[in-house]
């Protein structure tokens, strides 16, 4: 079948009599930048069939190609079978949601959070593989929810990977930035609850974790992840012989001196839109043509399909 495309979404399905099984296939972000991931993470949620909710950007991408699917096209399965790599594995799990019958099979390479519990309870009778390859930033995107915790960690998380290569001083300023990363995180948490904009982004099905080392661990425990990552960035760093772009850390301290202003003070619209472009530029401080992060070398397809060929 020709691929399908609408409003930058691509992909294709195809038909196995053998099996009677219909497999559809999403592709994922075509650019190599993560920009758009990234300051889309403070995305509006927007209501699903039911009461689900799910990450807006993905669903009007979904939706400009939802009349191109099988089953709406009249094709019968006996089976269902949905993919994709980042933005195409959140696609392929929109996708789930609406497939007619039980069979169904739904399996995503690096694929970020895409929806809350009810929208993650109509993926209930799919069979789901979701692969995660160590560092890979994407699958921690978006935060799990708009309160404090999950909003200061998504902050310190960034701060953290674009802090190596930096000199004595800098590192410095950056346990500063940290800092100032919770009491912003605090300030638009305040924010946004005022406004009453809650969302909550899970994920479904258990992580199918793929080591340092390209081997596969079945749910493995958070702590456990987090040393092996440690393990994996210090291994990266020492096969990179580039050094990482200095950030330009007074003009960062500014950037959130401003932002915590605005959380103060309650200026809802222009504090979102701040931190999206402060989530933007920290995205940029590293070049990612060089991909000198292993949390950002982790998402390329090349890292699952190395990983899964050893299995």
């Amino acid at each position: 079948m020709p691929a399908k495309r609408g409003e930058g979404i691509e992909g294709f399905w195809v038909r196995d009599p053998r099996r009677g099984a219909v497999y559809v296939v999403f592709r994922g972000t075509e650019s190599g930048s993560y920009d758009d991931l990234v300051t889309d993470l403070l995305t509006i949620p927007t209501r699903w069939p039911g009461p689900a909710q799910v990450h807006a950007g993905f669903a009007a991408g979904y939706r400009s190609v939802a009349a191109q699917m099988p089953w709406r096209r009249g094709v019968a399965a006996q089976e269902w079978v949905l993919t994709g790599h980042s933005l195409g594995g959140a696609l392929a799990t929109l996708a789930a949601s609406e497939r007619p019958g039980p069979a169904a099979r739904l399996v995503t390479f690096g694929a970020p959070r895409v929806g809350d519990q009810a929208f993650v309870s109509l993926l209930a009778g799919c069979e789901i593989e979701r692969y995660v390859n160590c560092c890979d930033l994407v699958p921690r995107v978006p935060p799990e929810s708009f309160d404090e915790a999950p909003l200061t960690t998504l902050l310190t998380d960034l701060l953290a990977l674009n802090a190596q290569g930096l000199t004595l001083p800098e590192q410095l300023g950056m346990q500063a930035a940290r800092g100032g990363a919770g009491l912003l995180a605090r300030g638009v948490a305040a924010v946004l609850r005022k406004s009453g904009l809650q969302a909550q982004f899970l994920h479904a099905g258990p992580e199918l974790y793929l080591d340092h080392a390209g081997s596969l661990h079945r749910g493995p425990s958070a702590e456990w992840v987090k040393s092996d990552q440690v393990l994996a960035r210090g291994n990266y760093r020492g096969v990179v012989h580039r050094e990482m772009p200095a950030l330009n850390l007074q003009a960062m301290f500014a950037r959130f001196g401003t932002l915590i202003t605005l959380s103060l003070t309650g200026e809802g619209s222009r504090l979102v839109e701040g931190l999206r472009e402060l989530l933007g530029d920290l995205a940029r401080s590293a070049t990612l043509a060089n991909v000198l992060l292993r949390d950002l070398a982790d998402h390329a397809p090349v890292g699952y399909v190395n990983a899964l060929r050893k299995l």
